[in-house]
């Protein structure tokens, strides 16, 4: 069976708090993306931490489908 987003977004039961709820659906969200093939075998980033890096006194960015795409203001990546 396919799942999509707004399989996820269905999945949440009402006798859960709105928070436990979101923080289900995005774990379920996250493995989704994981299992998707991409990148070399072997490897796959997950995540990154930014110490002091332009405005980032220190930043941790989870990446869950394996890809990261970096902007600058000027857009130029």
């Amino acid at each position: 069976m396919q799942r999509t987003f707004d399989d996820f977004a269905t999945w949440a039961t009402t006798d859960e708090s709105s928070e436990e709820a979101l923080t289900r659906q995005v774990s379920r969200f996250v493995e989704l993306l994981q299992a998707q093939p991409g990148g070399p075998r072997g490897y796959r980033l997950h995540r990154i931490i930014l110490t002091n890096f332009w405005l980032y006194g220190r930043q941790e960015f989870e990446i869950p489908h394996g890809r990261l795409f970096l902007a600058g203001e000027n857009a130029s990546g």
